[in-house]
């Protein structure tokens, strides 16, 4: 290999980690929003952080409105897809029909 070439894969690998670690460094201030929010969380967090029933919560969860993980009977979202849900406005654009 040459040296012009071996410099820019380089750079080219230097760009990747500089966007890898902007990522990391927003990911870590939407986590330190909130202190008192869990990483990952329950319906029972949900709950809480909303100040609504468990009932509620497990209607947010089952109906796909907010990005969740299951595993077996488990589920769980991430603080993140929480906050994201939220700031998207929640459940506004939902119609009761």
């Amino acid at each position: 290999m040459d040296a012009v070439k071996v410099l820019h894969e380089l750079a080219e690998e230097f760009d990747s980690m500089q966007k890898r670690l902007e990522s990391l460094e927003a990911w870590r201030e939407v986590n330190d929003i909130y202190p008192e929010i869990p990483g990952v969380m329950s319906a029972g967090d949900v709950a809480t952080a909303l100040n609504c029933s468990m009932a509620t919560a497990y209607d947010i969860f089952k109906t796909g409105r907010l990005k969740t993980v299951r595993h077996g009977k488990v589920v769980r979202c991430t603080k993140e897809a929480f906050l994201q849900w939220m700031a998207e406005g929640g459940d506004v654009n939902v119609s009761n029909n």
